[in-house]
């Protein structure tokens, strides 16, 4: 697939936002997995994995490495989320307690993007 540079830094930029997003996430899971375990309503193991994987994608986002992989994972996790909040919890798009489901669609698109138009030619090949 050939780019523009605005298709390429558009792709960069993307990247460089949903894994930022991922990887904070994932360091949050990590670091207090039973604490964060309990308020999703998930035990402890579970919360490790969802966090080693959150921290593995947005790592392979950063170096635009085995993207497809990595946006098909997010995109699980943010289904997943979205379905707790929908279903279980039962939160609107914008709930009032600030834990509405449209930052996850937004992180969901995300990883969408860059999983049908790949990485862009700005990845960890270049450095």
């Amino acid at each position: 697939m050939t780019y523009t540079f605005a298709q390429s830094l558009a792709l960069l930029v993307i990247r460089l936002v949903v894994a930022t997003e991922f990887l904070e996430s994932g360091k949050n899971h990590l670091r207090k997995p039973e604490e964060r375990g309990k308020s999703l309503g998930i035990g402890t193991v579970p919360t490790i994995i969802l966090g080693l994987v959150e921290v593995l994608a947005g790592s392979l986002f950063v170096l635009g490495v085995y993207v497809a992989y990595a946006a098909a994972a997010l995109m699980l996790i943010m289904l997943g989320a979205i379905f707790l909040k929908v279903f279980i919890w039962k939160k609107g798009f914008y709930s009032q307690d600030g834990y509405g489901w449209q930052y996850d669609l937004s992180l969901f698109a995300g990883s969408l993007i860059v999983f049908t138009f790949g990485a862009g030619p700005i990845t960890a090949y270049l450095f």
